[in-house]
């Protein structure tokens, strides 16, 4: 029941349960998606 309610609020999910280099990897291409900013 609040694991619904967690991934309502997320701006993000990561597989945790990955290896730790998947988790580094999925993290920074989530920021670097989440950051880049069109070219005008």
């Amino acid at each position: 029941q609040r694991e619904a309610l967690y991934r309502d609020a997320a701006h993000h999910i990561v597989d945790a349960t990955a290896s730790p280099d998947r988790v580094v990897e999925q993290i920074m291409s989530m920021l670097c998606s989440a950051t880049a900013t069109p070219v005008s």
